[in-house]
């Protein structure tokens, strides 16, 4: 999957004015919190890293389908350089993710690391960390921290995530199908509501969010509220909703097999197609030994073949 993700992108990059740089070089796991961990301690001390201003990260299940497309934002963030750093909302936008509308998933990325480190220092990045972490309840303790120190930061994102949460309803409306109530959703958002077999957010409401989990329900938020809340910056928010594909497989029967829905896709600032990203690519393996793993298998074959490279 890797070399089918990195292959839709890598051949528009000039080698000489970037460096890429992979999690397989590591030879180890790579994943979460540790890339976003590492990034920021390196930009700080690492002598290749100190070099960069900003970073662009790409999950190994994302298909870059426009170039161009994903410039417009990037280039958007380099040159107004008023973010942080900046990502999709991880509650809000898309069918099956609720939590939260503050804070970014990372499946496509960037951070200013320019702005970093002229903010702050490693010291003051751990001791931040350490007071979010008390009392497991890191995402509580970031909200209060921003409502006492980054008040006016914290008005913004709340601003900024709504505006864009409307934004993902009025497109939903132009391009997605009607269902009951007068909904525009894709069909997997259907079985979203009342899917058993989804334990870790059962019955849940599609394109909703969730302002008060106490412990945060990604580990690498806690990176992301560091470098938001130390720079003193609202994070940008990329525009994303689910991938509605009419020529994918669509059996409302099945949810694992409903590319339209459980797969997303990412927006350059005009609104083209710029990323699709199959979520659950941990359950991806040439050889899967239970129904879980085949069924996103053959998922995410789907998308493959379509959107990546082969």
């Amino acid at each position: 999957m890797f070399l089918s993700s990195v292959m839709t992108y890598i051949q528009y990059i000039p080698i000489h004015n970037f460096t890429i740089i992979h999690g397989i070089n590591n030879n180890r796991p790579y994943y979460g919190i540790n890339v976003f961990g590492e990034l920021t301690e390196r930009s700080f001390n690492d002598p290749v890293y100190k070099n960069f201003d900003y970073a662009v990260y790409i999950d190994e299940d994302c298909f870059v389908t426009d170039f161009r497309a994903l410039m417009t934002q990037v280039v958007n963030f380099v040159e107004k350089d008023n973010w942080p750093c900046a990502g999709p909302m991880d509650g809000g936008m898309i069918s099956h993710r609720n939590h939260s509308r503050f804070l970014f998933n990372t499946y496509v990325s960037f951070w200013n690391m320019k702005m970093l480190r002229n903010s702050t220092n490693l010291v003051k990045i751990n001791e931040l960390i350490n007071l979010l972490t008390e009392n497991k309840k890191s995402y509580t303790n970031f909200l209060n921290y921003m409502s006492q120190n980054c008040f006016d930061v914290l008005n913004e994102m709340n601003s900024e995530s709504m505006l864009m949460i409307a934004e993902g309803q009025k497109y939903r409306q132009e391009n997605f199908e009607k269902v009951d109530d007068n909904l525009y959703i894709t069909p997997y958002a259907k079985i979203v509501m009342n899917d058993p077999r989804n334990s870790s957010e059962p019955h849940q409401t599609p394109y909703s969010y969730k302002d008060n989990e106490s412990e945060n329900f990604e580990p690498y938020y806690i990176i992301e509220e560091a470098w938001i809340a130390l720079t003193n910056k609202a994070p940008l928010y990329l525009f994303h909703t689910d991938l509605y594909d009419k020529n994918l497989n669509n059996n409302e029967d099945d949810v694992c097999t409903d590319n339209s829905g459980l797969s997303s896709a990412l927006y350059s600032i005009d609104k083209r197609l710029a990323v699709v990203h199959t979520w659950f690519s941990r359950m991806y393996t040439k050889f899967p030994i239970n129904d879980l793993q085949l069924e996103h298998t053959n998922r995410i074959n789907c998308i493959i073949t379509k959107y990546g490279y082969i």
